[in-house]
């Protein structure tokens, strides 16, 4: 299982557990009522507005960083080769559909389950936070084993080649957006920034897709070509089990 994992692949197991842990605390002290829920909301916010900032400087972070992120800023370390049908290509007509699909399901999804959650009174601030955390979890199990966005609707190959990796920021940020227009201290203005943080790495992620499609693809530029891989993600999918 943990044969030639990389260094990268460590870190995603590491933040695994941090963010584990953190939802469990999160959930037993929602249940059994305790104010230490308030307690681990500081852990909550600062964990995860820190790990959106780091996205908008892979310089300062390059070496945790999965080059499935950074591919669309570090445009310095892109080598792309001359084949502009390839470039065209991804900018036009691959993985549009998938990455279509892909917002249609987590917002299927997201808005189901609240639904679910108004439906049996419990739909609160903390029930959203609650939502936000399990989403913080999924995304690394989407790392480490199994990643429906990739498996089902977008196709790619690997992590590596994403073209929507950095769309997890939002994903986890998402489910706060009700915090921000309720009346809640402190806990509203941090859910502003965490919210505002994750925007900004959407739309340099975009906007960086529109213009630089062939950072993106692992046909123009060889830095996501398996050859040159160094993360090693999808010898660490966990295929067999």
């Amino acid at each position: 299982m943990f044969k030639n994992m990389s260094k990268l692949t460590c870190t995603h197991w590491v933040e695994l557990i941090i963010r584990s842990v953190l939802l469990i605390g999160l959930l037993i002290s929602y249940i059994i009522n305790v104010h230490i829920f308030e307690l681990l909301l500081i852990g909550f916010y600062g964990l995860y507005i820190f790990e959106f900032i780091v996205r908008l400087f892979p310089k300062s972070f390059g070496s945790r960083i999965s080059m499935g992120s950074k591919k669309y800023k570090l445009t310095s370390i892109c080598t792309v080769d001359s084949n502009l049908e390839a470039v065209f290509d991804i900018k036009n007509k691959k993985y549009v559909r998938g990455r279509l699909f892909s917002a249609l399901f987590y917002l299927t999804a997201t808005f189901g389950v609240c639904v679910l959650l108004k439906y049996f009174n419990i739909l609160s601030y903390k029930t959203l936070i609650l939502f936000s955390a399990f989403y913080g979890a999924v995304d690394l199990i989407c790392v480490l084993f199994y990643c429906p966005f990739q498996r089902i609707f977008i196709r790619n190959r690997c992590c590596i080649t994403c073209p929507i990796y950095n769309w997890d920021c939002i994903m986890i940020a998402f489910p706060l957006i009700p915090l921000i227009f309720m009346d809640l201290g402190i806990v509203r203005w941090i859910s502003v920034i965490m919210v505002f943080v994750a925007l900004i790495v959407l739309i340099e992620w975009e906007v960086s897709y529109k213009k630089t499609p062939e950072n993106f693809s692992d046909k123009t530029n060889v830095y996501l070509k398996c050859e040159n891989c160094k993360e090693y993600s999808c010898r660490n999918k966990l295929r067999k089990l």
